[in-house]
């Protein structure tokens, strides 16, 4: 087991949270409680991708994309208080629902029929960017 050695605590500017420094053989790291770690939850995020099989980094970006979202529309909140906080709706290309959805271009042209959130303008199919989302949360699994 490698040697560690802790800094004494770290506090943020505002001294609501403390945080701890701690220097191994294996690197130094900071521990702060799992809300303000984000650098370390992103990191492991990175170890993850590059260890997932395919399907689950699709699962993986799927999610990252609507928690860029919701990360999103707090900056726009804090920007001006008093918006509403809802995201606009966009109409996504194939090519951009494909990736947040982790499936193929393909299967969104064969299934938008079917798919609540695709619509066309002229020969286009378009994918609303907000119908897309609603649809993904309602179908994901969460571990009981």
């Amino acid at each position: 087991m490698p040697a560690i050695a802790t800094d004494p605590v770290l506090a943020e500017p505002d001294g609501s949270r403390a945080c701890a420094r701690t220097s191994s053989s294996l690197g130094d790291r900071t521990s702060c409680p799992a809300s303000s770690n984000v650098a370390g939850a992103l990191d492991v995020l990175d170890q993850a991708a590059a260890a997932f099989a395919l399907p689950e980094v699709a699962d993986l970006i799927g999610r990252l994309v609507s928690i860029e979202e919701r990360a999103r529309l707090r900056l726009r909140q804090a920007a001006d208080p008093g918006a509403v906080l809802t995201a606009p709706d966009d109409n996504l290309s194939a090519a951009d629902a494909a990736r947040r959805l982790g499936m193929s271009r393909d299967w969104l042209y064969r299934n938008a029929r079917r798919l609540p959130f695709a619509g066309r303008i002229g020969r286009r199919v378009v994918f609303s960017a907000r119908g897309l989302e609603r649809w993904n949360q309602q179908r994901l699994v969460r571990p009981a």
